[in-house]
């Protein structure tokens, strides 16, 4: 796909492996519609009232004209969210914070820190996660049980723990 010239992209949203994607109906991938982007949000199902959301461009996609026709589109769909795309730094919390506030409570290895910084999706569904205070009685945050107890090097606990406090 050509990036230089912007198309006006005729968008409709579906779901992928439990998570929403927005697609093109008038750009063709691989004999299929072209996925422009997919969606974080406090929800797999809907765009939920007062959801706050994280595109992640594709790459033939990810520029400032496509992002706005996706947010054109979502808004169209429902006016209360809002974008983790319109803060400063792509999360609506600082990724040098929770880095931060997470070395001040855990010894952290070289790539947990890295982690931390470079996954603004996992950092995003923490964020959310901590919102609701969505946890056990021992602290364990429910959304990423699955992911701790299978081994997934992700610092979850500690940056789930970090981001409730700086929220």
């Amino acid at each position: 796909m050509n990036n230089s010239k912007v198309k006006k992209l005729d968008l409709g949203i579906g779901f992928m492996g439990g998570s929403p994607t927005v697609y093109a109906r008038n750009v063709m991938e691989h004999g299929d519609f072209a996925k422009v982007c997919s969606l974080t949000g406090s929800s797999y199902n809907a765009l939920e009232d007062n959801d706050k959301i994280l595109i992640e461009m594709r790459k033939n996609f990810n520029t400032e004209a496509y992002l706005k026709m996706v947010k054109d589109f979502l808004l169209g769909i429902n006016s209360t969210i809002t974008f983790a795309n319109d803060c400063p730094t792509g999360n609506f919390i600082e990724p040098t914070a929770v880095l931060e506030k997470a070395e001040s409570l855990y010894v952290l290895m070289s790539f947990e820190k890295e982690a931390i910084l470079i996954n603004p999706a996992i950092l995003h569904r923490i964020y959310l996660s901590a919102l609701k205070k969505n946890e056990d009685p021992y602290g364990i945050p429910l959304d990423f049980r699955y992911e701790i107890e299978s081994g997934n090097l992700y610092p979850y606990f500690q940056v789930y723990r970090a981001v409730s406090e700086l929220v």
